[in-house]
Formats: C-alpha cells, sequence, structure tokens
C-alpha cells in the first residue's frame, strides 16, 4: 500500500487530525493528504476511470447482472444486443468494441461460451425444411408419402 493511502487509513482511525504529523509520519505530501482526507481531490487513477468510463461501476454489476439472468434463462445476448444495453443506461452512443472490451473485462463473471461464436457448420445443419424432408423419408410409404 502507498504511504498516502495508508495515512488516509491512520486519518480515518485517528480521534485528532494533524495532517502535518501524518504526513511526517508517512512520508507524503500534506496537501495532497489534506484534499484527499477532504475529498477535494482523486487519484488520479479514479479520476480517469471515471472520465473514460461510460458507466459506473455500479452500473457495470447491474449489466453484468442482466446478462447471467439473460444466460440462465436460455437466451444469451450477442454482443451487439450487450451495446445496445449499455447505451440505453449510459445514453451515450459507444464506441464498436466497447461491448467485447466490456466482456473480456468481466470475463470471470460472465459465461462466455456464448461469446465464442456459432458453429457455421451447426447453423447450416439447423435447417426446417431438411428435417421436414428427412421425416418424411423415414415415415415410410405406410403414411401415404412415397419413396423417394
Amino acid at each position: 500500500m502507498d504511504p498516502l493511502n495508508e495515512a488516509l487509513l491512520y486519518l480515518a482511525s485517528a480521534g485528532v487530525v494533524n495532517y502535518a504529523a501524518a504526513a511526517r509520519q508517512f512520508g507524503c505530501n500534506e496537501t495532497t493528504l489534506r484534499r484527499r482526507h477532504q475529498g477535494k481531490q482523486r487519484a488520479r487513477r479514479d479520476a480517469d476511470y471515471d472520465y473514460k468510463t461510460a458507466l459506473t461501476q455500479q452500473q457495470e454489476r447491474d449489466l453484468v447482472t442482466y446478462i447471467q439472468n439473460l444466460t440462465n434463462r436460455g437466451i444469451p445476448p450477442t454482443l451487439p444486443m450487450v451495446r445496445n444495453f449499455a447505451q440505453d443506461i449510459a445514453k451515450v452512443e459507444l464506441g464498436s468494441t466497447w461491448s467485447y472490451n466490456f466482456v473480456n473485462r468481466h470475463r470471470d463473471e460472465l459465461d462466455c461460451s456464448w461469446f465464442d461464436g456459432f458453429d457455421i457448420a451447426r447453423k447450416k445443419a439447423d435447417n426446417s425444411a431438411r428435417y421436414r424432408r428427412y421425416f418424411e423419408l423415414v415415415s415410410g410409404p405406410e403414411k401415404g408419402v412415397g419413396v423417394y
């Protein structure tokens, strides 16, 4: 843990707040410590995350839960569907790779087998006309269907 965070933890548990003493004790900048403790300044990483992300962390957790519910019901969303859900939440236009990056960011929480794509041979084989023809052939002449 960096010295600034240690000093912030110390100040949170201390009864009397002395920024100069805490800054000297933990070896960090007094002004930065005071501003962070008072909530006037954030870490650059946190500020960048809030500025650069379309959804808040809570909104992303809600979207992950929604995707998990859809997947459990047997209707996993496609990447364009995930992007549309996020755009509805964020009320802004998202980039073309946003949904791909989102799924990769939450890969451990999402069952991403649906993300790997659909086997094109299975897609071509799943044809109602072929099923009908097969059952016509196997039903035989006793059902009034001639042999082809």
